[in-house]
């Protein structure tokens, strides 16, 4: 795909019919705030319906990126991760001076890389996309992204770093009620970052700040981002009692975490491999708890898991110790 402008497309400036477009959206996305600061579930779901319903008319303007990112889900779909990365990668490079497109496409190489345990790749993508959301400014990409970032170092074991990015993402959240569902996944990464550091006592602190804030959302199931909190939630509960050798209080909390993965996969406005990679790497998780209190049940667990895997083109989790 190249990167030079169609003719008429050498100016940022939307048309007369979008800015009235773009405008009419941001009023909605006010009445939404509004609705949402003041607690109102019922306000905030009509708002957020008038939303969708305004963006569904919206005529879609030509955008190489939009282009680049679905042929990257294209690929995706055709196990075809060599055109994934590539056309992720041209996604970037059609938007050199969008922060905001720009900080997604780094996003979203992320989580590709993640997807194929390229670790180090994707805290890479993720320190770009960090960059990004600086330069755009908002406040809960920056918080979400930095987040992000506490999650990749997490993984590679570099604590100090990971707990830097935590403290730096609540000086961005600070009491904006906007900001509760990264506030949510803020606490429940401390409770990553002190079980890594062998804090229980601190962990069990970060999982009871989180909790009064996902709990309310466990029936919002067509909301993926608080399913996929309390998700991860659970998961940490589950590891927190195997460091306390309750081996057998895990396997409740595991169950929870598949529970709210298969609602994630069972999403159709979830897209793509991503959602049961999750739900594949928590019934590797379940099989693990499972197996090591002896449970026959474990190897249902680790099927369906190596199954999900390879339907999404990837080869089996390693089923390490719990």
């Amino acid at each position: 795909m190249s990167n030079s402008q169609h003719p008429g497309e050498d100016s940022n400036e939307p048309t007369p019919e979008r800015a009235e477009q773009l405008k009419e959206a941001g009023e909605l996305l006010k009445e939404w705030a509004e609705a949402t600061k003041g607690e109102d579930s019922q306000a905030a779901a009509i708002a957020r319906l008038k939303i969708w319903a305004q963006f569904g008319k919206m005529k879609e303007e030509p955008s190489p990126w939009l282009d680049a990112m679905r042929e990257a889900r294209r690929c995706e779909a055709a196990f075809d991760w060599a055109g994934a990365e590539a056309s992720y990668q041209r996604a970037i490079a059609s938007s050199p001076d969008s922060p905001g497109l720009q900080y997604g496409g780094y996003r979203e190489l992320a989580y590709f890389y993640r997807l194929l345990g390229r670790d180090a790749e994707a805290l890479q993508a993720k320190r770009q996309a960090t960059d990004w959301a600086r330069l755009d400014g908002l406040a809960i990409k920056i918080a979400m992204a930095l987040e992000a970032e506490a999650a990749g170092y997490l993984l590679l074991k570099d604590l100090p770093t990971a707990w830097a990015k935590l403290e730096e993402a609540f000086n961005f959240i600070g009491d904006d009620l906007l900001l509760r569902l990264p506030r949510a996944r803020g606490f429940i990464l401390r409770a990553d970052y002190f079980l890594a550091v062998d804090d229980i006592t601190q962990a069990h602190n970060a999982l009871n700040a989180a909790w009064p804030l996902v709990q309310p959302h466990a029936d919002a199931f067509s909301s993926l981002g608080w399913q996929s909190s309390l998700a991860h939630g659970w998961s940490t509960m589950a590891r927190l009692r195997a460091a306390q050798d309750d081996l057998v209080g895990a396997i409740a909390p595991y169950r929870e975490a598949v529970h709210r993965w298969r609602i994630i996969a069972q999403a159709p406005h979830a897209q793509g491999p991503y959602k049961f990679n999750s739900l594949a790497g928590a019934l590797r998780d379940l099989g693990c708890a499972l197996r090591a209190v002896g449970d026959p049940l474990a190897k249902d667990a680790f099927q369906e898991s190596h199954s999900i895997r390879r339907s999404i083109g990837l080869l089996p989790l390693e089923e390490s110790p719990l």
